[in-house]
């Protein structure tokens, strides 16, 4: 019977002109869900990848924010964007208050390492609700790796 009392607080405060208090949401989309970029080694020079982590739940919501590889070849150099803040490791940052339907852009700074030419890795991005870490989605950003063309 606790639903049919709920149910008619919910009806009666609707009368009364007053909203029901609504459970929070937690809901989150990162995009792109995939990308993908040709990169020469980094040699002392950094790359970007920007995502876009969307609130898709029905209130303000943080996240944390985490990076990874799939191959080692990539390296995480930092996390940045408007109410991004690092973390101790470079692979990792939270984004605050991020206000239902809204979205907050994350710039993702990485290098790559030498390999083979044609290497692939995958930068790996992945936001979870702060309230809820059930509740994460992720982008991937594939990097294959070219050497300079040089002709003589």
């Amino acid at each position: 019977m606790a639903h049919v009392r709920s149910v008619n607080a919910a009806l009666t405060a609707l009368a009364l002109g007053v909203s029901p208090a609504l459970a929070q949401i937690f809901g989150v989309s990162v995009t792109p869900h995939t990308g993908t970029a040709s990169r020469l080694p980094s040699n002392g020079t950094s790359y970007t990848a920007a995502f876009s982590v969307n609130n898709t739940g029905n209130a303000t919501t943080s996240y944390v924010l985490l990076t990874g590889n799939r191959t080692g070849r990539l390296t995480t150099i930092s996390l940045t964007g408007i109410g991004v803040t690092q973390a101790g490791n470079p692979d990792s940052a939270e984004v605050v208050a991020v206000g239902a339907g809204e979205a907050a852009l994350v710039t993702v700074t990485y290098s790559v390492d030498n390999a083979a030419e044609g290497s692939i890795d995958t930068l790996v991005f992945r936001a979870f609700a702060l309230g809820s870490p059930t509740t994460s989605d992720s982008g991937f950003h594939i990097v294959t790796l070219v050497k300079p063309s040089v002709t003589v």
